[in-house]
């Protein structure tokens, strides 16, 4: 990988950590409307420099690797992007394990993780055990049965057998 690639990849993951941040700061906040107006201000002055170069939706991100599993911007696992966890997922023959800790911005009943969150993360970990098993693919059909909620800032850990 080279220097500038591995560059950007550590800005888009600074930056996408930094989104993150605001976005766990935003639901926990209880500041006034003045300083919630100041910081949409401040943040609208960020945009037009991301503006100056955007890919289509048919080209792939210049920081993905897709053979290599690289995927920047992924919802779930992508350390480019704001709304994922993100969930770091471990691969081995006999399946897979994902990490991750979900903020209060992940939060549908109050106190607890939203349960499309909680399918959307077994659902990654079973793409991830099925490519373990060396049957890669995407989910067709999913079905969640919920046994308890899911606890904000927790570290949760599921594995999933290939």
């Amino acid at each position: 990988m080279t220097e500038d690639l591995a560059g950007r990849r550590a800005a888009v993951a600074e930056l996408a950590g930094e989104l993150r941040t605001l976005a766990d700061l935003l639901t926990r906040t209880e500041v006034g409307a003045d300083v919630l107006r100041d910081s949409a201000r401040r943040l609208r002055e960020i945009a037009p420099a991301l503006r100056e170069r955007l890919r289509t939706p048919a080209e792939p991100a210049s920081v993905d690797n897709l053979m290599g599993g690289v995927r920047m911007f992924n919802p779930v696992i992508g350390a480019g992007n704001p709304i994922a966890p993100p969930m770091r997922v471990e691969m081995s023959a006999d399946g897979a394990e994902g990490w991750c800790t979900l903020g209060q911005a992940y939060e549908g009943p109050p106190m607890w993780g939203h349960g499309g969150v909680s399918a959307m993360l077994i659902d990654q970990l079973l793409g991830h055990a099925a490519a373990a098993s060396g049957h890669p693919g995407v989910t067709t059909d999913m079905s969640v049965r919920y046994r308890r909620p899911v606890p904000l800032d927790v570290p949760l850990r599921s594995a999933r057998n290939a």
